[in-house]
């Protein structure tokens, strides 16, 4: 009786889910479900402008320029916390940008960067922690751990954020020097600030007002004017002179 049961249960369940046969007529009070409609994508109507490409990027506060480079091709900028030796920096950023042609791909300059740390690090760990594409634009970051420098005899933890633009390929790099880790030791930096690093390397990001595929932010409302000069980003002030953001 209970194996009958269930199959005619089975059976008016399948009955009321089938489908309406199409020469039924519809209910009178019946309504037609539309499938909604995707927002269009922007087009592109006006030809890009390369030149207004630019990293969107601020060093943190309280944080000295060190060193700067604007050479024909590429751009760097070094920052370390302003209590921190220059000669004996514990923590260090590292802006850098350059063009080519063709631009490398992100995990493979990123690869290069491991391979050149390897020769001097006694054991190196590179582990991806995001590969994918932000704001249009393909992008890789990465955490190196070199566990012993055989230069420096010290540990050091990286990490790096590649991003390849259409002009430009950009790298935002940041260093601890630690003590040296024994092989199975756990990282030697409190975990703290890795995710303040994760944090601010997720807000860095290209983009190009000319470009609909890779849009930048809107402008904030600007400063007021103080002592007749007006404020500027750190970012605007180290890594352009020309006022201009990184590109």
């Amino acid at each position: 009786m209970k194996r009958a049961l269930t199959f005619v249960l089975c059976v008016v369940l399948c009955a009321c889910e089938r489908p309406a046969s199409n020469d039924a007529p519809p209910p009178a009070n019946a309504t037609t479900a539309t499938a909604a409609t995707p927002a269009p994508e922007p087009v592109q109507t006006t030809p890009v402008d390369l030149t207004q490409e630019q990293l969107l990027a601020d060093p943190p506060v309280n944080w000295q320029q060190i060193f700067q480079s604007d050479r024909p091709g590429g751009r760097m900028a070094e920052f370390i916390p302003d209590d921190s030796p220059a000669d004996g920096w514990k923590e260090k950023l590292v802006f850098e940008s350059f063009t080519g042609d063709p631009l490398p791909q992100p995990g493979e300059l990123i690869g290069q960067i491991a391979a050149d740390q390897q020769a001097t690090c006694e054991k190196l760990t590179d582990t991806q922690t995001f590969s994918g594409v932000e704001n249009g634009y393909p992008t890789s970051v990465h955490l190196l751990v070199c566990y012993v420098n055989k230069l420096t005899n010290q540990g050091q933890v990286t990490l790096i954020k590649a991003i390849r633009g259409d002009a430009h390929f950009y790298t935002v790099t940041l260093a601890a020097r630690t003590q040296a880790m024994e092989l199975d030791n756990e990282l030697p930096l409190p975990p703290a600030i890795v995710a303040e690093w994760a944090a601010y390397l997720s807000a860095i990001s290209v983009c190009n007002p000319s470009a609909v595929a890779h849009p930048c932010p809107s402008a904030p409302e600007p400063a007021p004017e103080s002592g007749g000069a007006q404020n500027r980003s750190a970012a605007s002030e180290v890594t352009a002179p020309d006022g201009a953001a990184m590109d």
